[in-house]
């Protein structure tokens, strides 16, 4: 797998993000999504690294629309602002988009609102457990020795998908 050279410099950013996504991806999913944007695959995530922080977007692709949607973002808070406010702003236009979109943690709308941004709708989360997943916990407490209850409970920490990521 091919990465850029900036990515371990940057990948701490990322992974200290990711630790908001409710357990939605792993650092190796987002790697994997970088090595297929840069072979020019569809379904990739687009790496932008900064000297103090780090993002990682995606195209997203709508039948009407189409958003550039930051979906990680980890580091310094200004140059974070700077980025989106530029290279990613130009990067949207350059791809066609009609918006530029973030899930995240409140926060980020009390520190976005000066540059312009606003709330275009409310991501809500409720957890459903499948049988799949089910058996899938099961069957990884049984490879690892892990010998924690198998079903629906929360691990420590843990939240709904898509509460409080991309931060």
């Amino acid at each position: 797998m091919i990465l850029p050279e900036e990515w371990p410099r940057c990948r701490p950013w990322i992974e200290a993000a990711l630790e908001h996504c409710g357990g939605t991806h792993a650092i190796e999913d987002i790697e994997a999504g970088v090595a297929r944007a840069l072979a020019g695959e569809p379904g990739g995530l687009y790496f932008l690294p900064g000297e103090r922080c780090a993002m990682v977007l995606e195209h997203v692709r709508m039948p009407r629309k189409a958003v550039l949607n930051i979906f990680l973002a980890g580091g310094d808070l200004d140059e974070l602002l700077g980025l989106a406010d530029g290279l990613v702003t130009e990067a949207a236009r350059r791809l066609g988009c009609d918006a530029i979109s973030l899930n995240g943690r409140l926060g980020w709308k009390r520190v976005l609102a000066s540059a312009g941004w606003d709330a275009m709708g409310v991501t809500l989360g409720k957890r459903v457990v499948h049988e799949l997943r089910q058996e899938q916990r099961k069957h990884q407490g049984r490879l690892y020795g892990d010998d924690r209850p198998s079903g629906d409970e929360p691990d420590a920490g843990e939240h709904p998908a898509g509460a409080g990521h991309r931060g």
